[in-house]
């Protein structure tokens, strides 16, 4: 009784793929320590707890903001320098922000001790919502 048996056949061969590169250098440093946290709390209800994370990662927990207002931004400063962020962190949303998290990767630009301190502000008003010292 025949049976049938599958006779191999040539497969392609994938070409080999190159290790994934990066798009700048990892940095060595950022602008504060990594471990160092902000706890902020201010008008519009705006709260929460930033943490450097990592040289790249800056997380923001509990965040929250009542979206009233002009519109607002979240920026790393030196000092009280509202008006001349060193990076904004996240433009907002006009909308409620209830218990919130907000990952933002940090540039590897940022350089130790440009900036010290994270502030909720609204550009418009010149107005600071909340703000804290990084420690």
């Amino acid at each position: 009784m025949p049976t049938e048996t599958a006779i191999p056949t040539p497969t392609e061969v994938p070409s080999p793929t190159p290790f994934p590169t990066a798009s700048e250098p990892a940095p060595e440093f950022t602008f504060t320590n990594v471990g160092n946290v902000a706890r902020f709390k201010g008008t519009h209800d705006v709260s929460g707890t930033a943490v450097v994370a990592g040289l790249q990662t800056l997380i923001i927990q509990g965040f929250n903001f009542d979206g009233k207002g002009p519109k607002a931004d979240v920026r790393l400063v030196k000092g009280d320098d509202f008006g001349h962020p060193v990076w904004i962190i996240r433009e907002l949303e006009q909308r409620p922000y209830q218990n919130e998290i907000i990952f933002a990767h940090i540039p590897s630009s940022l350089q130790p001790g440009s900036a010290d301190s994270i502030a909720v502000y609204c550009p418009e008003t010149g107005e600071v919502y909340a703000s804290a010292v990084f420690q």
